[in-house]
């Protein structure tokens, strides 16, 4: 740990990544590759923590969405998905009607979701499970990776990412802290609830077919730093607390 906050310094250090926009649009820099763990420790500048507004099931429900919006998709399999995916129900619907998904961690399950849905064309156990699930949506996935390559499913799923969430980060007003990491944005309570509107309204605008649908549930606000009272929980309890009656001071 350092008590150096010398942004120029910060800059100059081997952590610092400058920031990089992908061909898919989705932009890489420090804070975006600093591990989740870690993310949990920082706070704004002045002492806040750090909250977030985050999609539930991000890339799966982008590519979802983008079947949805772009081929006929009328039939049971497609309702089920709209409402899975606006509900924030995807992963544990597939936990519990799944053999080979059941009982997984929720890490491992989304890890494997994710890896049947972007590794290259094989007809895996996960993907065959996905597909008894979900066989038309599975089908897309399946030929697009066939026709196009399987690198052109991922594509799709963070060029739709950045269309909705760059482009929100892009347009917060001047004065308001925020920090993109993909498919959230980081920023201080107080305004989670104008970002999240922010987002609701971007995703209509990309995906027409969610004009009359509410997608509240769809984006979820969430604290990121730990607080005062979990921190205390740890075992050096006298150096935690000097810590946070040096804070209260400043």
């Amino acid at each position: 740990m350092s008590d150096d906050t010398s942004v120029e310094n910060l800059v100059q250090s081997r952590i610092y990544q400058n920031p990089i926009k992908a061909d898919s649009g989705r932009i890489y820099h420090t804070i975006a590759a600093t591990p989740r763990y870690i993310r949990h420790s920082m706070r704004h500048i002045n002492g806040a923590y750090l909250w977030e507004v985050d999609m539930s099931a991000a890339q799966p429900t982008l590519l979802i969405l983008t079947w949805l919006s772009s081929e006929e998709t009328e039939n049971k399999e497609a309702e089920l998905l709209l409402k899975l995916i606006l509900k924030g129900d995807f992963y544990s619907y597939i936990a519990s009607r799944s053999e080979y998904f059941s009982g997984l961690k929720y890490q491992t399950l989304k890890k494997e979701i994710l890896q049947a849905l972007y590794e290259e064309y094989t007809l895996t156990k996960r993907n065959l499970s996905l597909s008894e699930l979900f066989p038309n949506f599975m089908g897309w996935i399946n030929n697009t990776k066939k026709e196009e390559g399987y690198k052109r499913v991922s594509y799709i799923g963070q060029s739709q990412e950045a269309k909705i969430f760059v482009e929100v980060y892009k347009e917060l007003p001047e004065e308001m802290f925020g920090l993109i990491i993909h498919d959230s944005i980081m920023c201080l309570e107080k305004d989670t609830a104008y970002i999240k509107n922010q987002l609701i309204g971007r995703t209509k605008e990309i995906f027409c077919i969610l004009q009359e649908h509410d997608l509240s549930s769809l984006f979820k606000t969430s604290i990121v730093s730990i607080t005062d009272e979990n921190l205390l929980q740890v075992k050096n309890e006298r150096l935690l607390r000097v810590y946070i009656e040096k804070q209260n001071r400043t």
